[in-house]
């Protein structure tokens, strides 16, 4: 666990300690990108970051966290096929032998001649292409020497670096001087990959799915002759083909859909064909200008003492389900614009209100007026979940004043 690093902005900070925490996974291990820049400065930045860890020559495996590979024992040989390759100083890209003509892929032509060292066996990569229309794709199945691009990197650290200084020196200047900010957005296939003379591919020995986008999701998910996928126990599908519905708290339905895509979550809905779906990131990009909150901050919080939710909110209030982990406590705080109202709903919440501490139980409840010093507290072995009703002229998160805090902040 301890040679395993994450990379992630600061909004899945928390998320992601929950599962690293479950395999052990040192906390400085979580690497926070100070802003999103794509994978290029994402990638570079890590290896700086753990640099003082290791060993410049040491091989390092960059994998996303959006696919599915089976069996596991396959893909450990080829990554230690991989590792071989790079070893002879290569950057190494893990091919997947194409079963279908996707449209929807990268893919890579390799040389028809393998090459072998003492070391490892791979093919020499000879180009890069986006994403082929139907006929080209059909080509490529046909010829055999196209393979999709896994987008699973394997590498020297220190060849990778020379390469960022050579063929990407804006970026590797910005990350090397600590001036993250000022780094060129790229993605690393386009700023390294499909530029370097060290590129090589070994192809897969396992079964793989990338669940990147809807329809990836989809066609991982689908089953029957109508080939749907339906996800949550309140969705229905009625007289539709190839269509993906999810949801999680209402009922969803869909009535003579074709290849549409319905993703139901508590704070929006998306409503897509599949050959559409790809202009979702214009939409992001839009409400993003627009500074709407669903694409600022997730429904669900993560932080250090456990996660809230927004049950609902509008005028002069603001409902919340809190979760606190056992052994945790939120920072002695108060507010100053807003009153709040706490009722246990599970486990015994130890609460402080003013100078009075008590302990609540399931059912129990207590007020916590504005301007008053309060804490939650949970010193049990099990986590407690209250419900928080808010009241006041402004419910902003940064109405908060702390006094003591286990964490620094949260």
């Amino acid at each position: 666990p301890k040679n395993i690093f994450i990379s992630t902005n600061q909004s899945y900070y928390f998320f992601i300690k929950e599962i690293t925490d479950q395999y052990h996974i040192p906390a400085e291990n979580i690497i926070i990108e100070p802003e999103s820049k794509n994978t290029a400065p994402a990638i570079l930045f890590a290896l700086m970051k753990i640099k003082d860890k290791s060993d410049l020559s040491e091989i390092i495996a960059v994998v996303p966290s959006d696919q599915i590979i089976t069996p596991l024992s396959k893909y450990k040989s080829t990554l230690n096929q991989a590792i071989k390759s790079a070893r002879d100083e290569n950057i190494v890209i893990l091919g997947i032998k194409p079963d279908t003509p996707k449209t929807d892929f990268g893919y890579i032509k390799v040389s028809p001649r393998q090459q072998t060292s003492k070391k490892s066996q791979y093919f020499p990569v000879e180009k890069f292409i986006e994403k082929p229309d139907l006929i080209t794709a059909k080509k490529f199945l046909k010829n055999g020497n196209y393979f999709w691009n896994a987008g699973i990197f394997v590498f020297p650290r220190s060849l990778m670096i020379s390469d960022f200084k050579k063929l990407a020196p804006k970026i590797f200047k910005a990350i090397s001087t600590n001036k993250y900010q000022s780094s060129p957005r790229a993605p690393i296939d386009k700023a390294i990959i499909e530029k370097s003379k060290k590129i090589v591919m070994v192809p897969t020995k396992f079964k793989w799915q990338d669940l990147g986008s809807w329809p990836a999701v989809h066609n991982f998910k689908s089953k029957g002759k109508d080939k749907n996928t339906k996800i949550g126990q309140k969705t229905m599908l009625l007289d539709s083909t190839e269509s993906l519905i999810i949801g999680k708290e209402k009922l969803v339905v869909g009535l003579g859909l074709k290849k549409i895509i319905v993703i139901d979550t508590p704070d929006a809905l998306l409503v897509a064909h599949q050959n559409d779906i790809n202009k979702l990131k214009k939409i992001v990009k839009k409400l993003k200008t627009q500074k709407q909150s669903e694409v600022l901050e997730h429904q669900t919080v993560y932080r250090p003492w456990g996660s809230y939710t927004i049950l609902e909110e509008g005028d002069r209030y603001k409902v919340k389900r809190i979760t606190v982990k056992p052994k945790k406590k939120l920072s002695l705080q108060l507010h100053h614009h807003r009153s709040e109202h706490w009722i246990v709903v599970r486990g015994e919440a130890s609460v402080r209100v003013g100078q009075k501490e008590s302990t609540l139980f399931p059912q129990e409840s207590t007020f916590v007026p504005a301007k008053t010093l309060h804490r939650l507290i949970n010193s049990t072995s099990r986590p407690v979940e209250i419900i928080e009703v808010q009241n006041g002229d402004y419910l902003g998160e940064d109405d908060i004043e702390r006094f003591d805090d286990d964490f620094g902040h949260d």
